[in-house]
């Protein structure tokens, strides 16, 4: 489900008409990119039969073509839905603080971003327990808050007797299900930052190299003062 290219021009008076501005239209492989192997290149069919359709003043491009099963604002409302992707991926890069990857080697940079994954998913799971005894939805939970929450009571469910740890853990999830977010339909934000960055220098070399040179004018000062002192 994509947005229609703006420069792609889409003609509803040709293809498989389905409805008003719905239709059914092949598209053709383009040529090979440059960074794509031939091999990859050919493996790719050479027509896909997409579905076009007008809706709310856009032109929506899907792959699924039936419209007994999906209609025009069925398709709109899974559109909207991606949202949902932007948010997860600001709350794993933000709230879980894998916007700065601190590992040098490939290998280790793998871990790390897998370790973050899997910490995302195990949040998201205690979220779909709370949501489902509360009966609610788990997209209408905060994901901030349900972090924040694990982490208050994660030394003290660790060391919680083992006759009292369900109740804590029912504990924890009711309060968990009590972090709803507000129904904000048709949210939209600007992709601007914010804090502004502050006025220093990038560090393009290394820490040791920058100390040494430091070390040095620090020396060249104190020579110079010693001089003048004589």
């Amino acid at each position: 489900m994509i947005r229609q290219h703006q420069r792609r021009h889409t003609d509803f008076r040709r293809g498989q008409q389905l409805g008003a501005r719905d239709h059914l239209v092949p598209w053709m492989r383009p040529q090979r990119p440059i960074w794509m192997s031939e091999s990859i290149y050919a493996s790719m069919p050479e027509s896909l039969t997409m579905r076009e359709a007008r809706v709310a003043g856009w032109t929506l491009a899907s792959t699924l073509i039936d419209p007994q099963q999906v209609n025009k604002r069925e398709l709109f409302a899974l559109y909207r839905q991606r949202w949902h992707v932007e948010l997860d991926l600001r709350s794993i890069k933000n709230v879980m603080q894998m916007d700065l990857l601190r590992c040098k080697s490939p290998e280790m940079v793998e871990k790390e971003i897998a370790a973050h994954l899997v910490g995302y998913n195990l949040v998201r799971a205690v979220m779909a327990q709370a949501a489902s005894l509360s009966a609610v939805l788990p997209r209408q939970l905060s994901f901030k808050t349900a972090l924040q929450i694990l982490n208050a009571f994660e030394q003290n469910l660790r060391c919680c007797p083992r006759g009292r740890l369900a109740s804590r853990h029912a504990f924890v999830l009711g309060g968990i299900a009590q972090a709803r977010l507000p129904n904000r339909p048709g949210r939209v934000e600007p992709r601007v930052v914010k804090r502004r960055p502050k006025p220093r220098a990038l560090l393009t070399k290394p820490r040791q190299a920058l100390q040494k040179g430091l070390r040095r004018k620090q020396q060249s000062i104190q020579k110079q003062i010693d001089q003048g002192l004589r």
